[in-house]
């Protein structure tokens, strides 16, 4: 646990400094990829690439080796086939005191505990705004999109919804015309190409498992945003800078500041 978390937390500092030094000089699609870089980290157990040259090099290899190490037991061995007397407490003496927790276990116990708490908030966050966009919605009559396109009055901002079974929320701002609407939908149905919805499931996976780690929130608020500009990338490729320019105006439009509370927990895609 302590390498994971020194090496994840390392390398979510270098990637959090190399987006903003390579700002506009690096493709969006792969400054996004980069952060499944951390989640490999973070998800899979033991060291991923053996290397001289690690940051657990700085870390003392004694006291760890001591805790690993197990005491060596230099009782004589048992010869006889006798068996040992049982040795019970006399009335009057105090009964022999009871084993008491490490710290390691108290602190796997709180892990195991905060995890469980995190997972189940972020479940009851997500059904619940899933049942809040199934209450209002009315269908929307879209022939090119793949996935069912529905019309949701005060929501933040147009969204892809659904693990399995994805489907495209839209603002009344949205559709208030024919190519803000289509700038939208071009927006989210690239969301549902790159399976956007599945990597938010990972994200906040880590989020979970990692709740006490605030590099690990860090990472999750950045890779979010950078999920964004990573869609916005695949829209605009191959566009003349007319279209890049209302592609833009339209988006920006409909961005809201207000109610971005929780959004971390979720897994669904939001321009905000």
């Amino acid at each position: 646990m302590l390498e994971i978390l020194l090496t994840s937390s390392v390398l979510i500092l270098a990637l959090a400094a190399a987006r903003r030094l390579l700002r506009g000089r690096i493709d969006p699609r792969l400054q996004y990829a980069l952060w499944l870089l951390v989640a490999l980290r973070l998800l899979l157990p033991g060291t991923l690439v053996q290397s001289p040259v690690s940051v657990m090099n700085a870390v003392p290899q004694t006291a760890a080796a001591e805790r690993l190490t197990a005491p060596e037991d230099r009782r004589a061995p048992q010869t006889d086939n006798t068996q040992a007397p049982v040795q019970t407490a006399a009335p009057g003496e105090a009964a022999p005191a009871q084993p008491r927790l490490s710290a390691a276990a108290i602190l796997k116990i709180v892990w195991v505990c905060g995890a469980a708490a995190c997972a189940l908030l972020a479940l009851a966050r997500n059904l619940r705004f899933i049942r809040s966009l199934k209450r209002v919605r009315t269908p929307v009559l879209c022939p090119e999109s793949p996935v069912a396109v529905w019309c949701v009055p005060g929501l933040p901002s147009p969204c892809l919804v659904g693990l399995f079974r994805p489907e495209i929320y839209l603002t009344p701002e949205a559709m208030r015309d024919e190519k803000t609407m289509r700038f939208v939908l071009q927006h989210e149905l690239a969301h549902y190409r790159a399976k956007d919805p599945v990597w938010s499931l990972v994200r906040v996976a880590c989020q979970c498992l990692y709740w006490f780690d605030p590099f690990v929130w860090l990472a999750a608020s950045l890779c979010r945003r950078d999920c964004e500009l990573a869609c916005d990338a695949r829209v605009l490729r191959g566009q003349d800078a007319n279209t890049r320019a209302d592609y833009g105006r339209a988006l920006l439009g409909l961005i809201r500041p207000e109610g971005t509370r929780g959004q971390l927990l979720s897994c669904a895609t939001t321009m905000q």
